[in-house]
């Protein structure tokens, strides 16, 4: 028979920090997206994530710096399976349209991610480079490039939404900033 006492060394013994157990980032990720996967956005929390990973939840810390940074994270990960390979000989709007069935294929696995992935502006390495790639057949294919952001305005790869214009707007619909004051 086990005592209580040996029952909770070897809990603690298997429960350690990130470290000891193998934790890594990339496997800190790979939880996270199959948690929200399965749970939802609303569903998920660090502590759960550190029970699925059997960690302590401040272990998780040493792999990201905050809930942001592990969110940012979880979009780069699904990201980072799109494969854009574009055939060069097709129009640009047959590539945009691969663009787009890559994107679709991807939250077809991760449908609750991809709620991230729309609604989470990340401005890290993988998020760029899919864009990018992902507009490159249209820029390449005659579609003009410029700042505008509005109906019929030209493409820019990169800018994220939200970003100031030249007006001063944040990206909303409509035009940007409070109206000015009557006297």
């Amino acid at each position: 028979m086990v005592s209580a006492a040996a029952a909770a060394a070897a809990a603690a013994a298997t429960k350690g920090r990130g470290r000891r157990v193998g934790l890594t980032r990339e496997r800190v990720l790979d939880a996270a997206v199959e948690l929200i996967d399965r749970d939802g956005l609303g569903g998920f929390s660090l502590r759960r994530l550190a029970g699925a990973l059997g960690v302590d939840p401040m272990s998780i810390y040493n792999h990201v710096a905050n809930k942001d940074d592990l969110l940012d994270g979880v979009v780069e990960q699904a990201m980072s399976e799109m494969t854009l390979d574009h055939e060069p000989n097709l129009a640009w709007q047959d590539q945009i349209r691969s663009s787009a069935a890559a994107f679709r294929a991807v939250a077809a696995r991760h449908p609750q991610v991809a709620v991230l992935m729309l609604t989470r502006r990340v401005l890290t390495a993988v998020p760029r480079r899919v864009m990018r790639d992902a507009v490159a057949p249209a820029l390449g294919g005659g579609v003009p490039q410029g700042r505008g952001r509005g109906r019929g305005a030209p493409l820019t790869p990169g800018q994220p939404r939200g970003v100031r214009g030249r007006r001063g707007g944040r990206g909303v619909r409509g035009g940007g900033g409070a109206a000015p004051a009557t006297p």
